[in-house]
């Protein structure tokens, strides 16, 4: 499944719910914890399951974090 994010993180996956981390719905929001992940097969759907949420914001930090790193290469 594929999926789209805006901005350059730091991602971190967070519950639908402010009172329960054991809610179903789970997104990934930026750092101003705004929502920002979306799927393109699935227009307008923003929300995934917990583990799934979790693993789009790590991979995401690790590639936001590579981008940054050759951004600075670059500039060196």
């Amino acid at each position: 499944m594929t999926y789209k994010l805006r901005g350059d993180g730091p991602f971190k996956a967070r519950s639908a719910s402010d009172k329960t981390d054991d809610w179903p719905f789970w997104f990934v929001c930026g750092p101003d914890g705004i929502n920002c992940l979306t799927f393109p097969h699935a227009p307008g759907a923003v929300f995934t399951e917990r583990a799934r949420a979790e693993d789009i914001a790590k991979d995401a930090n690790g590639a936001a974090l590579g981008r940054r790193y050759e951004r600075a290469k670059d500039a060196a």
